[in-house]
């Protein structure tokens, strides 16, 4: 090592702090940011017809663009360190964005890390719930869960944790019948 050898610890408790206070700022502005997504969502409600964006750009001096990401944010019920995680708001909305949920006859695999985690189908039974089955070693679903279109999110999220920005997903027909009967 060079006669400099003896900052690096110096150094390295530096940048251990600042990385610290940095994700530490990531968490409270996404968690501000739902904070205000829960309110707008709140006040758009209240507002009548026509009402809405006129009373955005008045009061609260926040864009059209910027109240629809943070709404977007709060509906999916994200936590901060997921925004964190997935590297701000503009980053979690743009992974939001790839969230699909299927349709009437499609399934929607969802991998982790180009490796087979989790199928969604609509459940047939309860109108509005999904079903969501996670792969095992031999890639047989286990038993499913029916949950609302933000509890599959959830359920997956809290399954992957930081690992959020290695998934991807595929929306294919279900010629399989992966649905039949309700069941992933």
């Amino acid at each position: 090592m060079s006669q400099n050898s003896n900052r690096l610890p110096v150094l390295a408790a530096e940048v251990r702090r600042a990385h610290g206070d940095a994700r530490e700022a990531a968490k409270t502005a996404a968690d501000r940011a739902i904070a205000a997504g829960h309110a707008l969502m709140e006040a758009k409600a209240l507002a009548r017809h026509g009402e809405w964006l006129p009373w955005l750009k008045e009061y609260c001096g926040v864009s059209e663009r910027s109240a629809q990401q943070y709404m977007q944010i709060a509906r999916f019920d994200l936590k901060p360190e997921t925004v964190a995680d997935l590297g701000g708001i503009r980053a979690a909305v743009a992974f939001l964005a790839t969230h699909k949920l299927p349709g009437p006859g499609e399934v929607l695999f969802v991998f982790l890390a180009n490796e087979p985690l989790a199928i969604v189908t609509r459940d047939r039974v309860e109108t509005g719930h999904f079903r969501v089955g996670f792969f095992v070693d031999d890639h047989n679903a286990v038993d499913s869960t029916a949950v609302t279109e933000r509890g599959v999110w959830l359920i997956i999220h809290n399954r992957v944790g930081p690992q959020l920005p290695k998934l991807s997903f595929e929306l294919i027909p279900d010629t399989a019948q992966w649905a039949e009967g309700g069941a992933a």
